[in-house]
C-alpha cells in the first residue's frame, strides 16, 4: 500500500469544499501465539503451586490495563498452537473431555476476537479442534486449509472488522507443515494449500470486495524460510510471502517459537510490520495505530509495534478463581498413580548404552500390529523414574510429545542406515580407551554437553545386531539376525515400528538417514494408532494395575557395543565428564 503524508492530505481535504472531515482513530492490535495451553500461572508438570513466567492469566491483567484507554479499539488476535504442549491441555483432552473447552472460555474471557490455527492444534485431532472452536466467540479463520478436492475452505478464510470507520482485514494462514506432523488417515479429508500462493490469491479479492483500509496478516508460520518438507511445502513463509506478495500492512505470526518485531518491505517497497509475541504467554505483541481517515478514504496510517514482557505483571485472580474446577482436576490428575514399573527408567543410561528405557520404549511400540522391528529413542538424558508407583506427571516426562504409534514398511537395508546414521550423531570413531565416545562439546560455560539431541540416540529391537565404535559412520553396524532366530534380509520390507512423528515424515534427519522423501515415507506408513503413545502406556499401566501387576519387560539383549571392554572405559571417562551419576 503506498503510504501517503496524512498531514498534507488533511490540509487539502479541509480546504476542499463538500469533503468529509479529516478523522485521526487510535487503534491497537494485541497479540498472542504458541501459547500452548499455558493458561494459568501454574507448571502443572510440577508439584502443585508451581509457578510459570507467561499464562493468559497475567495477559488477562495486561489487557484490563490497555482497554481502560482504547476500549473498542482494542482488536485481540492469537496465532495458534493452544491445544498441545502441556499437562493441562493433555487432561483437558483426555479426562475433561466431556465439558467445554477451558482454553475456549478463557479466549472469551480475554475478549480474542479472531485467531487461526496451529499445526499443534490440527495434530490434538479434529474432534478436540472443533469441540475448542464450537465453544467460543472469537471468529477462528484460516484460507489455506480446504475439503480435499473441492475449493471450500475449512474455516472463514478471513474476517473484516470495523474499528471506529476503519476497516481491518484480518487473513488467517497456517503452515502446511502439518502434513508432515499427522498420518495421512487423520487428514484424509483436507488438503494444505501454501502461505504463499493463497495470499496472492486472497489479497485482490478482499481489496475489490471489502475495500479494508487495512490488511493484517494472521500467520502461524515462523519467519525464515527453511528446508522443504514432502518436496513441496517450507515451513516457514513469512519473510518469503511478504518479499512476493504485496498488500499486507501487518503480518502477525507464531510457530518458530522467536519473539520478533520488525519493519520490511514487500516486493513493492512498501512498509509491513512482522511482529511475533514468541511463546507461552511470556510477551504480548503490541501494534499501535494512528489512521487518519476522511470519509471513507484512507489519508494515511502509522503503524509502530512492540513486544510487552508478561513476567513483571501481576496474575488475573478472576481467570483462575472462575475455573478452580478444572484446576484442581488437573492437578489431581497429574498426582494420580497410573500404575507400577518393575524397573527404573534412566536418561543417562539410555545414552551410555543399552537400558531399560530403549526397551521399554521399544516395547511399547512393538505391541502396535505385529511389529517385526521397532526403532525408539529417549527423549531426555534428565529423565529418572524409579521402580515402583508411577504418576501420570512421570508419563508427561516419558513421553513429553504426543505422538501416535506408527507402522510403516521399511527394507532391512534401510533399517540399517537409520541406525548407522543416528549412531554418528551419537557416537565419535574411537582407538584408545582415553578416547571421547560420546559425541560432547563444550558449553561455553565451562562445562561439557552432548552436542545433539537426545532424541538422536535411536536403538532397534527385534534385530540382533553390534556397534562398532572402531568404524567409520557407514561400518559400524552388523546384524547378525532377528531376534526371534530367521535371518536378516537387507533387500526385505519389514513392518517396522516408529513414532508418528518419525513415519509420517516430520523429522529431516530421518529422511537423510532412511534415503527417503518425505512423501515416499509417508506412502511407506501402514497404521497409525487413534491415541498417542503416552495414553496407551497410561492404559496399559491402568490394566496392570487391575490386576495387581506391575509393568514388566525382559531386559532386551538384542544390541551391545563392540569392543566391549574399550567401550566401556571409553564411557567411563565420558560419563564423569558430562557430570552423570
Amino acid at each position: 500500500m503506498k503510504k501517503v503524508c496524512s498531514v498534507v492530505l488533511a490540509v487539502l481535504a479541509l480546504l476542499l469544499p463538500g469533503c468529509n472531515r479529516v478523522r485521526t482513530v487510535s487503534i491497537e492490535i494485541v497479540a498472542t501465539a504458541d501459547v500452548h495451553g499455558n493458561i494459568f500461572p501454574y507448571d502443572f508438570s510440577q508439584e502443585r503451586g508451581t509457578a510459570i513466567v507467561g499464562s493468559l492469566s497475567r495477559v488477562s491483567t495486561w489487557l484490563k490495563q490497555e482497554r481502560r484507554s482504547y476500549g473498542d479499539r482494542l482488536l485481540y488476535v492469537d496465532a495458534g498452537d493452544m491445544l498441545q504442549g502441556s499437562p493441562l491441555m493433555y487432561f483437558e483432552r483426555t479426562a475433561w473431555y466431556e465439558k467445554s473447552s477451558v482454553a475456549s472460555e478463557v479466549f472469551d474471557e480475554l475478549g480474542c476476537d479472531v485467531l487461526t490455527l496451529g499445526n499443534h492444534d490440527i495434530e490434538a485431532g479434529i474432534p478436540t479442534l472443533e469441540r475448542f472452536l464450537s465453544s467460543g466467540h472469537f471468529v477462528p479463520v484460516c484460507a489455506n486449509v480446504y475439503y480435499e478436492g473441492t475449493r471450500a475452505t475449512y474455516l472463514k478464510p478471513y474476517e473484516v472488522f470495523d474499528i471506529d470507520g476503519v476497516r481491518i482485514a484480518v487473513i488467517g494462514m497456517t503452515t502446511p507443515y502439518v502434513m508432515s506432523k499427522i498420518p495421512p488417515s487423520q487428514l484424509s479429508d483436507f488438503e494444505f494449500k501454501g502461505i504463499e500462493e493463497e495470499s496472492a490469491e486472497l489479497i485482490p479479492f478482499i481489496k475489490e470486495h471489502e475495500r479494508p483500509h487495512l490488511i493484517v496478516g494472521l500467520f502461524h508460520s515462523g519467519l525464515e524460510e527453511d528446508q522443504a518438507v514432502n518436496d513441496v511445502f517450507v515451513v516457514n513463509e513469512v519473510m518469503r510471502t511478504v518479499s512476493r506478495v504485496s498488500g499486507f500492512d501487518i503480518v502477525v505470526y507464531g510457530h518458530d517459537h522467536l519473539p520478533f518485531c520488525g519493519k520490511v518491505a514487500d516486493c513493492n517497497g512498501d512498509s509491513v510490520l512482522l511482529i511475533n509475541p514468541g511463546p507461552y504467554a511470556e510477551m504480548v505483541a503490541k501494534v499501535k495505530l494512528e489512521v487518519s481517515i476522511s470519509g471513507d478514504s484512507l489519508l494515511g496510517v502509522n503503524v509502530a509495534g512492540s513486544l510487552e514482557d508478561m513476567s513483571a505483571v501481576e496474575p488475573d485472580d478472576a481467570i483462575s478463581a472462575a475455573h478452580m474446577d478444572v484446576i484442581e482436576a488437573a492437578w489431581s490428575y497429574q498426582d494420580s498413580v497410573a500404575g507400577r514399573f518393575g524397573f527404573g527408567l534412566d536418561g543417562q543410561e539410555a545414552v551410555c548404552g543399552p537400558s531399560a528405557l530403549t526397551d521399554y520404549l521399544n516395547y511399547v511400540e512393538r505391541r502396535s500390529e505385529n511389529c517385526e522391528i521397532t526403532i525408539a529413542s529417549p527423549y531426555s538424558d534428565d529423565l529418572l523414574i524409579k521402580a515402583g508407583e508411577v504418576r501420570m506427571r512421570d508419563l508427561q516426562s516419558l513421553l513429553p510429545y504426543e505422538n501416535n504409534m506408527s507402522v510403516s514398511m521399511l527394507k532391512g537395508s534401510e533399517v540399517v542406515r537409520i541406525l548407522e546414521y543416528f549412531s554418528g550423531r551419537w557416537m565419535n570413531t574411537i582407538r584408545y580407551a582415553g578416547d571421547t565416545l560420546l559425541n560432547i562439546v563444550p558449553d561455553g560455560k565451562g562445562n561439557f554437553v552432548l552436542k545433539n539431541r537426545v532424541f538422536d540416540f535411536m536403538t532397534a529391537s527385534g534385530i540382533d545386531y553390534t556397534v562398532d565404535v572402531t568404524k567409520p559412520v557407514g561400518q559400524r553396524i552388523r546384524v547378525s539376525g532377528m531376534s526371534d532366530g530367521r535371518p536378516f534380509d537387507p533387500e526385505k520390507l519389514y513392518r517396522v515400528g516408529l513414532s508418528s512423528f518419525l513415519a509420517s515424515g516430520g523429522y529431516q534427519p530421518f529422511l537423510e538417514a532412511v534415503g527417503l522423501s518425505g512423501n515416499l515415507l509417508r506412502r511407506r506408513e501402514l497404521y497409525s494408532s487413534g491415541a498417542d503413545m503416552r495414553f496407551h502406556v497410561a492404559t496399559s499401566l491402568a490394566l496392570n494395575a487391575e490386576r495387581g501387576d506391575a509393568i514388566a519387560i525382559e531386559r532386551g539383549s538384542n544390541w551391545r557395543l563392540v569392543p566391549e571392554r574399550l567401550a566401556s572405559q571409553a564411557l567411563e571417562h565420558d560419563r564423569k565428564i558430562l557430570g552423570y551419576r
